[in-house]
């Protein structure tokens, strides 16, 4: 019976051109949608390197696609602006349609019409990229300003008190904010972030991975109500807006999961 079964399964489906024809489609549609999803990114952090460049050289210096480390973890920064006036430390985020969150969320969302996804805080992983910055060149944070980017066709209704603003205006934001001179070598700034950045395939391939599992582990102990960030326990609050889930360490830890 095992042997006619297993010849019924070839005739139906390995010896089927039919059925390798949809393996073959199946295939091509997975490495689309995941080369659809390079594409955007690179696109999007392409755009915004043309807006940074109307910014005067003469003044500003820009680094793209930056990749750090610091005590044996790794960051990658999409943009850095280099000036008088302090360092600018860029996120570019490419979602289009409703975004919202709150600064101490560990989630924000992105909706398209019905449908609702969720992307991490990009305020919490920018301020990684400024400590990183920070230590890496032994200078103070407050030298440093945090800039989160979003698309042109992204409606932003965030309740935060740090800059998160769409891709159209990030120069003029730059601009704004470099009012006061600050105590900033900026070649010397500029040479010393060129000489650390890593350049190498493989390293930036085990970046990704990391992120990824550090990801998964966040999630997986948010799903256990413990804080990923100070390892308490997540409680139910009752907060101005209605419900949220936080860590039973407040005010300690601030933590919010929505």
């Amino acid at each position: 019976m095992e042997e006619f079964v297993n010849e019924l399964t070839k005739a139906l489906f390995l010896n089927n051109p039919l059925f390798w024809l949809f393996v073959i489609i199946g295939i091509i549609g997975i490495v689309i949608f995941f080369l659809r999803i390079k594409v955007i990114g690179d696109v999007g952090e392409w755009t915004v390197d043309q807006k940074l460049k109307e910014l005067p050289n003469d003044i500003y210096k820009v680094l793209d696609d930056v990749m750090l480390e610091i005590n044996g973890i790794t960051h990658q920064i999409d943009h850095i602006v280099i000036s008088k006036y302090g360092i600018f430390v860029i996120e570019t985020k490419c979602y289009k349609g409703l975004i919202t969150g709150k600064e101490n969320d560990y989630y924000w969302y992105q909706h398209l019409g019905s449908k609702k996804y969720k992307l991490k805080n990009p305020i919490h992983q920018n301020y990684g990229h400024i400590k990183s910055i920070s230590e890496a060149l032994n200078i103070n944070e407050k030298n440093l300003t945090s800039i989160v980017c979003f698309t042109n066709q992204s409606d932003l209704r965030i309740d935060v008190n740090s800059i998160v603003i769409q891709r159209k205006d990030l120069a003029n934001k730059i601009l704004e904010l470099s009012n006061i001179e600050k105590n900033i070598n900026v070649d010397n700034v500029y040479n010393q972030i060129s000489t650390l950045n890593i350049v190498d395939k493989e390293k930036r391939k085990e970046h990704v991975l990391n992120a990824r599992n550090k990801r998964n582990e966040t999630e997986t102990k948010i799903n256990n109500m413990i804080c990923p960030k100070c390892g308490g326990q997540l409680v139910i609050r009752n907060g101005k807006y209605g419900t949220f889930t936080g860590c039973s360490n407040y005010p300690k830890c601030n933590f919010t999961k929505n």
